[in-house]
């Protein structure tokens, strides 16, 4: 299999058999609260978990005072994510999304958080989730995300799809990250800090670039009322 020939559709249902097999963690990541706990007080409230998974982060989000707006390629994990959130909780919703494709207006939130999501992208699919992140992203939002490092235990595993990007034997690719590269794909933004870290447990250790980053770019902003939202919907212009 190359590049070329691994299909959108393949991947939903590589995704769709991970969800029906992982283990629920149901704390968020600690990069994720260290990252929200840095952030300017007087930031605007609405925040993206794109790839939110099971919802995890997003909960932590809400819980921080944040008007939560999550999405993941996965119609399980989407499932699985609605029926987790905390009763009385009217501040968090969810819909099926492409990461290359956000549903969402231009310069809509002030923080976005992509966690354990972007290496699973061939590379081409990878930038083009960076720049709807930054699309979608206010003038001054902040953004977390997470890339495997090139040296990561994991690196050359399975069959190459193109430079640096691998199949993992649950059909889904996983791209491998070098310092210079990221450079690169964060071009449009200006990053805050890069840290490569260890993470995971013993028995499973990552090797992982944590980037914290800001979009400097000034445009009019897109309101987000939270009655204009219908979480089943891909919304445009006229809904907001």
């Amino acid at each position: 299999m190359s590049a070329k020939t691994l299909s959108s559709t393949a991947l939903k249902r590589a995704w769709e058999s991970k969800h029906q097999e992982q283990f629920p963690v149901r704390q968020p990541e600690q990069g994720v609260v260290d990252f929200v706990q840095f952030l300017p007080h007087q930031l605007p409230l609405n925040a993206l978990d794109a790839g939110c998974g099971r919802g995890r982060n997003a909960n932590y989000l809400s819980q921080q005072g944040f008007k939560v707006f999550g999405c993941d390629l996965s119609w399980l994990a989407i499932k699985i994510a609605k029926s987790r959130i905390p009763q009385q909780t009217k501040t968090i919703f969810y819909q099926v999304s492409d990461l290359t494709h956000l549903p969402y207006p231009d310069n809509c939130f002030g923080a976005a958080i992509c966690v354990h999501v972007l290496p699973y992208h061939l590379k081409a699919d990878l930038c083009a989730s960076i720049d709807e992140l930054w699309r979608v992203l206010r003038p001054g939002g902040w953004l977390y995300l997470d890339l495997l490092d090139c040296e990561d235990a994991e690196y050359g595993i399975g069959p190459e799809l193109e430079k640096n990007t691998f199949l993992d034997e649950g059909g889904v690719p996983i791209h491998f990250s070098f310092e210079q590269e990221i450079s690169g794909l964060m071009s449009k933004f200006r990053i805050q800090q890069q840290s490569r870290l260890k993470q995971g447990s013993s028995s499973r250790i990552r090797l992982v670039w944590e980037v914290w980053a800001t979009k400097q770019e000034t445009f009019t902003v897109a309101a987000l009322p939270i009655s204009a939202v219908k979480s089943d919907k891909v919304w445009d212009e006229k809904d907001f």
